[in-house]
């Protein structure tokens, strides 16, 4: 075993073992926080998924028949293409799951919806409301002025307190 050979495989085994242990134990997210798009490119899932790219590519290399230095190439292209892959592939979608599945209730204001449960004067009911996601939430409700909501009166979501929503009937709905 040439030494290209041993770095190519010890870069790649390493890296394969903390990647996997960092995605099954879910270690190596918390300093990761990325931003907007995604998680960061300087995330450690990125970097072990580009170390193992390098190593792979480098065999890879070797296996077609480069000898030495000019293996290296091919090893570096392998590693920015692995850490591609790992982050737009894996986890950007990841991410957004995640994220989808983090929405703050503050985000509630602005949803449309129906009463489901009636809301008496000064008191809570329920209502079903359309989240910033598309998706169906049922949340406790009362009305910004205290009065009565009848089961199935259209609602926009004006304010969020720790414990319901806050709605008024929908202005473009109408009564």
């Amino acid at each position: 075993m040439n030494g290209f050979t041993a770095v190519y495989t010890g870069v790649l085994l390493v890296a394969v073992l903390l990647l996997v242990a960092s995605l099954l134990l879910g270690i190596g997210h918390d300093a990761d926080h990325g931003s907007l798009d995604g998680p960061s490119w300087l995330s450690s899932r990125v970097i072990l998924g580009a170390a193992a790219g390098f190593g792979a590519f480098g065999l890879g290399a070797q296996a077609v028949g480069l000898t030495g230095a000019l293996t290296l190439p091919v090893a570096v292209i392998g590693l920015f293409a692995m850490a591609v892959l790992v982050r737009q592939l894996v986890l950007v979608p990841m991410w957004r799951q995640q994220s989808n599945s983090l929405l703050s209730r503050e985000q509630y204001v602005g949803s449309r919806g129906q009463v489901t449960l009636g809301i008496r004067s000064g008191e809570t009911g329920l209502v079903r409301i359309i989240d910033p996601n598309g998706t169906p939430v049922i949340e406790f409700a009362t009305t910004s002025d205290g009065s009565e909501l009848p089961a199935g009166t259209d609602v926009l979501v004006v304010d969020v307190t720790e414990r319901h929503v806050v709605v008024d009937p929908d202005p473009l709905k109408g009564e």
